[in-house]
């Protein structure tokens, strides 16, 4: 998994920023911290994972977790803003 996140990092240096629908799927707030907690789906980065899980190098979530941490250190993940105010 080491070898394919540094392969990621490499991709998303050379990517533009990441398009596709993204939707507020669930925000709740912690009634202990008053943090938010919230959850995002983007078409784009969804159909990412599936492919990365579809050659068995990993699950869906793992593939998901590195495709979004290699696109933030790159600053390519699709902009939020409007949706979390």
């Amino acid at each position: 998994m080491n070898l394919f996140s540094i392969f990621l990092l490499a991709v998303a240096n050379e990517m533009e920023q990441v398009g596709g629908e993204t939707v507020l799927v669930e925000r709740t707030a912690s009634r202990e911290t008053g943090h938010f907690n919230i959850k995002l789906h983007n078409s784009t980065l969804l159909e990412m994972a599936k492919a990365v899980h579809q050659t068995s190098l990993c699950s869906q979530e793992e593939a998901h977790l590195a495709i979004v941490v290699a696109l933030s250190l790159k600053g390519k993940l699709p902009k939020v803003d409007a949706l979390l105010k």
